[in-house]
């Protein structure tokens, strides 16, 4: 391989590098925390929670609540008072898959714990190298126990809980924190349960009587959302009524996280709209304004790994649905504080429904971005997992690895199999790339010559090698093959392992409990780095220069610098990868 085609392979891994670096510095460092809390077991996650929303900084640094503007009341309206007229009570919901408390405060969710997916991981040692040295490096980790996600996000302001409600009739204006009243003391919904309906009352001053309910079925993440009216005795329908819902999201500017995946509102308009899944970006909110949409078949708010969405009860309605900043005005430019959106839901009754006493029919749902669960409550919800422009590598691949869990319960093993896959399907051009680099290192002599005959003709020069290349029939850029093959896989497990909640969390084997996040012990990059040099060393060196040949033995050490702290399930990926090439090469260099 001649000087060119040496400088083509080092700009791509240095490309590489530059790219991988600025995933690993641009973001803020993670603050030390106090002794006896849980390890940042993922880069940069903390407590994951979405609209009912990921988790967010110290509480010092979340926004103070600043409301939305409430619709005017008509004149001479009755307005009910929030403080509450009776004491504040409180209703549990369990159905296997979640557990929810409910305040009678608003008639709202004030905790949805996710059973299932925990906030933390824990394992009891920890080493971490930091500059200037801290000695010893290895930590022990005060024993705690993790505890389910909760998606009612604590760090937000009270008075900000998902799926608070305002209400507009004609004459009646009743506030996002009225009291409500329920007889409910608790409800558990079995597996022998069609569902469940937990309803929250309220009556006016004129007897109209407004009921709130929730419907829950088993092991099911999605819930029905229902407001009635039921006019006083005598009394007509209510000619004229509006209600507004509204959820808000804390987005942390310092989260690794939102660097490398969408967090924010999102909503799908469907087919006939030009943009089908319409993303908010955050800067957008802060700079232009609120977002209004209209025609939308879902909308909600996202994280890396869970969603809160609102959907129409009936799959052919559409939403109207607005976004924007509603945090404090002295921190909507400051680029390091959080920010706090609201998203809200504006719904008109028409007559024919007020003559049914409907006024609003949801479905919720709220629960982990995994592509069946989301399926069987929208066919088009699954579009809420973005694995961004790298969605032809990254979806057959995590298509591969949930089928070999089926078979091979540790997803841990699955990438070690599918890696194995990968490397062996490769291995046809992979093998070519290696012969390359082999009769290019048998022609270097040929090359020195041309270069010690026109030492200052740079342009003879590759004429001359041109015509060598030619004469044995040899690509000169072949060698650069195994390299740029295993980038776009290298970049699409990267992608998976912070995006799909299969692998949050998902354990390995002994200490490596968390797939997702950086291995604790640091053991399996060093391993990588070990690989990288034996397979460094098995490689045909193909340039005279020592220069570069040094440049070349460094690399595995950038490498290993580099991927120190990325998620294990990628070091053991690229490990295995290194592997598996050092046992090709070794069958290519015995062929040869």
């Amino acid at each position: 391989m001649d000087s060119d085609s040496k400088n083509f392979i080092l700009f791509i891994i240095l490309s590489f590098a530059i790219i991988l670096t600025w995933q690993l510095f641009m973001a803020p460092k993670p603050k030390p925390r106090a002794t006896g809390q849980p390890p940042a077991t993922a880069p940069a996650e903390k407590t994951p929670a979405p609209a009912a929303l990921p988790a967010a900084p110290s509480p010092a640094a979340a926004p103070a609540a600043q409301p939305l503007p409430a619709l005017s009341a008509a004149p001479g309206a009755e307005v009910l008072p929030e403080t509450p007229t009776v004491p504040e009570k409180k209703v549990t919901v369990k159905n296997g898959v979640y557990e929810i408390v409910f305040s009678t405060r608003g008639a709202v969710p004030i905790s949805w714990q996710l059973l299932k997916y925990k906030d933390s991981v824990y394992y009891p040692y920890e080493v971490n190298l930091v500059w200037p040295p801290v000695w010893p490096p290895f930590k022990k980790i005060p024993p705690f126990q993790p505890k389910p996600v909760n998606l009612v996000n604590p760090q937000l302001a009270s008075g900000l809980e998902p799926f608070r409600t305002e209400i507009h009739l004609d004459n009646l204006v009743i506030p996002e924190h009225a009291s409500w009243e329920t007889d409910v003391e608790q409800l558990q919904v079995s597996d022998a349960d069609q569902s469940q309906t937990l309803a929250f009352r309220l009556r006016t001053g004129s007897g109209a009587l407004i009921t709130k309910s929730y419907t829950f079925r088993p092991l099911d993440y999605s819930v029905d959302l229902n407001l009635s009216i039921a006019p006083s005795p005598g009394a007509g329908p209510a000619p004229k009524a509006e209600v507004l819902t509204r959820l808000s999201f804390l987005y942390e500017s310092g989260n690794r996280l939102t660097r490398v995946n969408f967090h924010g509102p999102l909503s799908y308009a469907g087919e006939k709209q030009a943009e089908k899944l319409h993303q908010v970006k955050v800067d957008e909110l802060l700079k232009k304004g609120p977002v209004e949409q209209s025609g939308v078949l879902w909308a909600g708010f996202s994280d890396s790994y869970f969603l809160t969405a609102l959907l129409p009860a009936e799959p052919a309605q559409t939403l109207d649905w607005s976004t924007r900043y509603s945090g404090p005005e002295d921190l909507r430019l400051d680029k390091k504080a959080a920010k706090e959106l609201t998203g809200e839901l504006r719904a008109v009754s028409t007559p024919e429904e007020l003559a049914r006493g409907e006024l609003l029919k949801l479905r919720l749902f709220v629960g982990p971005k995994a592509a069946d669960i989301l399926a069987k409550v929208n066919p088009k919800l699954p579009m809420a997992i973005d694995y961004g422009m790298l969605y032809i590598v990254v979806w057959p691949l995590m298509w591969a690895l949930n089928q070999l869990y089926r078979f091979l319960p540790n997803y841990g093993v699955c990438i070690i199999v599918l890696t194995v896959a990968l490397r062996m399907g490769m291995f046809p051009l992979t093998r070519k790339g290696q012969q390359s680099m082999k009769e290019m290192q048998k022609l270097q002599p040929e090359m020195q010559k041309i270069r010690e005959r026109y030492p200052n003709d740079r342009m003879k020069q590759q004429e001359e090698m041109a015509a060598l290349y030619k004469k044995y029939k040899i690509n000169p850029i072949g060698g650069c093959l195994p390299m740029l093959l295993q980038i776009p896989v290298f970049f699409a497990f990267y992608k998976a392992l912070l995006i799909s909640i299969e692998l949050r969390h998902a354990p390995f084997f002994s200490w490596i409990q968390d797939l997702s996040g950086r291995d604790p012990l640091l053991i399996w990059p060093l391993l990588m780095g070990g690989t990288q040099i034996l397979m460094q060393k098995m490689t045909p060196t193909t340039s005279a220069d020592p220069t570069q040949a040094k440049m070349m033995m460094l690399m595995p050490l950038v490498f290993i610098f580099l991927l120190l702290y990325f998620p294990a399930g990628l070091i053991i990926y690229w490990t295995v990868s290194n592997l598996v090439g050092v046992g090709q090469q070794i069958y290519v260099n015995r062929k040869s």
